[in-house]
Formats: C-alpha cells, sequence, structure tokens
C-alpha cells in the first residue's frame, strides 16, 4: 500500500486504541498543563492521520523527521527534537513533551499539517528521516520494568497497564499494586493481535511508515553515532539528555530467575538484568515479536 492510499484511511483498530489512550490521560492531565498549552496552539487530533503516521515529529524548515517507537529513547529523543526546533531546554513544552505534542498542534507532528505536506515530508528526496530500534526483548523488559513495576502505581500508567493486568487477573477490577510477573506479561503479549498491543510493547515493525518512505534506522545504543549525523545535517550539536530510562544490567545471576515474581518482589531491587527475566519458554512464547 502507498503513502497517498495509506493517508486517505480514516481510522483502524491501533488508531482507535491510540485515541483511547489519549482520551484516558487527557482527563488527568494537570490544569496547568492545559493552560499552558491552551494559551500557545490550537488543540490538535489524531484522527485524520491515525496510526503511525499522526505522531511522526518533523521539523520541515530542517527537512527532519523523527519516527517516535516507545521505550526506544522515545523520550530522549522527542525533546531533542524540541531543541532543534528551538524551545528552550527549560520550557514547559520540554517538561511536558509529551502532553503538548500529542494534544497540541505545536507543528511538531504529522498531524498538525496539511495532507498534502504531509505526503510530501513523507516522499520529498534530501530529507533525514530516522527511526531508533532496539532489541524486542530488551525492550519488552524495560516496558515491563517502567509499567508495571516502577511506576505501576502512576496515575498516568494506569490507562496503559489496567487492560493487561485486569485480562490477567481475570478481573474488571484489576488489583494494580499487586500487578502481574513477566511471565503473565509475556504470555498477554503473545496472546494479543499485535496491532491491538499498547504502542510502548506494539512490535517496532508495526510503529514505522510503510516501506516506500525512506527512513535511516539506529540500533539503541548508536545513539552517539545518530548526533553525529544530525549534527552534520543540521549544523548544529543537538541536545541528548536520559529521559524516563530504566536501568537494565546485562549479566543475570540465574537466567529467568525473577520471571514469576509479583513486583513487589521486584520493587527492592535497584536494576534488574533483562536474563533475569527472560528463560527459553518465554523467550518461545515470544518468539516472532519484533
Amino acid at each position: 500500500m502507498r503513502c497517498r492510499e495509506l493517508l486517505l484511511m480514516v481510522s483502524d483498530p491501533a488508531t482507535q486504541q491510540l485515541l483511547d489512550i489519549l482520551d484516558g490521560l487527557w482527563t488527568q492531565l494537570p490544569a496547568e498543563v492545559k493552560a499552558y498549552g491552551d494559551a500557545r496552539w490550537p488543540r490538535g487530533s489524531h484522527v485524520a492521520l491515525g496510526w503511525p503516521y499522526s505522531q511522526i515529529m518533523v521539523i520541515p524548515s530542517l527537512r527532519l523527521m523523527y519516527v517516535p517507537i516507545a521505550k526506544n529513547a522515545c523520550s530522549t529523543l522527542k525533546r531533542m527534537m524540541l531543541d532543534l526546533a528551538g524551545f528552550p531546554a527549560d520550557s514547559a513544552a520540554q517538561a511536558h513533551v509529551h502532553e503538548c505534542l500529542d494534544f497540541y498542534q505545536t507543528g511538531l507532528q504529522l498531524k498538525d499539517w496539511p495532507r498534502e505536506d504531509v505526503e510530501r515530508f513523507l516522499t520529498e528526496p534530501r530529507w533525514f528521516r530516522f527511526v531508533v530500534m532496539r532489541d524486542p526483548l530488551e525492550r519488552l523488559v524495560s516496558a515491563y520494568l517502567e509499567k508495571f513495576v516502577r511506576n505501576r502505581l502512576l496515575p498516568g500508567n494506569r490507562v496503559h497497564t489496567a487492560p493487561v493486568v485486569a485480562a490477567m487477573q481475570c478481573t474488571d477490577a484489576p488489583d494494580l499494586a499487586r500487578g502481574i510477573t513477566f511471565r503473565q506479561f509475556a504470555e498477554y503479549v503473545a496472546a494479543t493481535p499485535a496491532g491491538l498491543l499498547d504502542p510502548h510493547w506494539r512490535p517496532q515493525c508495526l510503529c514505522v511508515p510503510e516501506q516506500d518512505v525512506q527512513i535511516v534506522g539506529f540500533q539503541i545504543d548508536q545513539i552517539d553515532q545518530l548526533k553525529s549525523d544530525l549534527r552534520a545535517w543540521c549544523g548544529c550539536m543537538p541536545v541528548v539528555g536520559h529521559h524516563n530510562r530504566t536501568t537494565i544490567e546485562k549479566r543475570a545471576p540465574q537466567r529467568g530467575g525473577l520471571a514469576d515474581h509479583l513486583p513487589k518482589h521486584l520493587d527492592p531491587i535497584e536494576s534488574i538484568c533483562a536474563q533475569a527475566l527472560l528463560d527459553s519458554g518465554i523467550e518461545h512464547v515470544l518468539c516472532g515479536h519484533a
């Protein structure tokens, strides 16, 4: 399917899920953030373009496009794009980058532009378009530790985690404090159609545009190379910090030894190796998840 055909699509299950997530997050958005956004930009909508196009970031003056993938240094790279677009590091837009981008027409997402411009941004030559990828199992571990363990009681996480926990606890009133094990999380991911998974654990291949869009791919451990390439392209050094980072150790005392531990037993452990949550059974269940 070509870009033009994709841009004419009205909706699909992945887009509807995105809209549902944003509706839930909007109800929890602090009044001061809404006041900041309302004073600067019109409200935005993701309906017309849908997933994954609406959230793609652009700076047309730099001919620069970033395809965000949750849990792949997404918060860091979105703030970097704001920096390149001229937003000061201490601005409220930087502090609330996801909220400002997703709920308002900042001009930095494809959803903020007419369709003819969107198609041009996607297909025009001499653009630097990039995406950052990650080992899929390590990405799932990171998502689990952040959403289901470290920050499981944060109100903003409920919209992402409650459906998963409810399904695995077989209840309409999920106990988020108790939560689920990583093995249960893996079973949920494997049993759910990929396109219906939350963006934080949706396969990366479903988070990028169609093949006729020319995108340069970097692995998450190639951020320094990305910075170098962006400096050459933009003529300035991008500011790349570390935001919303989940620490994952590289070595495990016992392979899969923590896979069946509930979050309360993982809380005291400062950093957890991915291999401590992965065993051959889980890797088999998740086979093919990219």
